[in-house]
């Protein structure tokens, strides 16, 4: 079954696509969030035929919510009113050092990907 994550952003918003048997990553891209963030969501989603996403959820390095993780949620809440499902993955350490722009945002994206899918597996430590 194929995936859609998200590492969603105040001003942008990075997005990776599984195959179709949901076993790695087959495209990157990022969206402007825009007015109503959710939208670029809720279009990927739909566009890809899908019912639910995967949005990264940034807890503190402690795992407490912070103001980010509230905003996130509150995304999330629209998203599902828009009809479609959220998962949740910790993205903490899922952005890479040294990397700027939609590409970190590509990358952030495709790694929270890549550990929903371990977990779908049933791979521990992801």
């Amino acid at each position: 079954m194929k995936v859609l994550a998200c590492d969603t952003g105040t001003r942008r918003h990075g997005f990776a696509l599984s195959d179709s048997k949901g076993l790695f990553v087959v495209r990157t891209w990022t969206a402007e969030a825009g007015e109503k963030p959710e939208k670029p969501i809720l279009e990927s989603a739909k566009r890809e035929g899908l019912s639910e996403v995967v949005l990264g959820l940034p807890l503190t390095m402690s795992g407490t919510e912070s103001d980010q993780s509230v905003w996130v949620r509150a995304l999330g809440k629209s998203i599902e009113e828009g009809g479609v499902g959220v998962c949740w993955v910790d993205e903490r350490l899922t952005t890479p050092a040294g990397v700027r722009g939609p590409k970190r945002d590509e990358w952030a994206a495709a790694t929270i990907l890549e550990i929903a899918l371990q977990q779908r597996r049933g791979v521990r430590g992801g």
